[in-house]
C-alpha cells in the first residue's frame, strides 16, 4: 500500500481509500517511467509548494535544453 494511502488517504477518506485499497490489488503497472503525478499533488506547506515547483522548473528547463540540442544537431 503506498505510503499516501496509509499515511493521508485512510485517515481523511476511509471509504475511498478502502475502495482504492482494494482496487489496486487489480492494478499491474500504476506508473509509467515518465509519468508527471506530481502535477496532481496537493501542497500542504511551503516547502512542498517551493519543491513542486522546483520541479517543474527544473522538467521545462530541461526540456528547453533538449529542444535546443535537436535543432543544433539537425543545423
Amino acid at each position: 500500500m503506498d505510503a499516501w494511502l496509509r499515511d493521508w488517504a485512510l485517515p481523511t477518506e476511509t471509504a475511498a481509500a478502502k475502495e482504492i485499497a482494494q482496487a489496486r490489488r487489480m492494478v499491474k503497472i500504476r506508473h509509467l517511467v515518465d509519468d508527471a503525478s506530481w502535477h496532481h499533488v496537493v501542497a500542504y506547506n511551503q516547502f512542498e509548494v517551493d519543491t513542486f515547483q522546483l520541479l517543474a522548473e527544473v522538467k521545462q528547463l530541461s526540456h528547453v535544453v533538449y529542444q535546443q540540442a535537436n535543432l543544433e544537431a539537425h543545423h
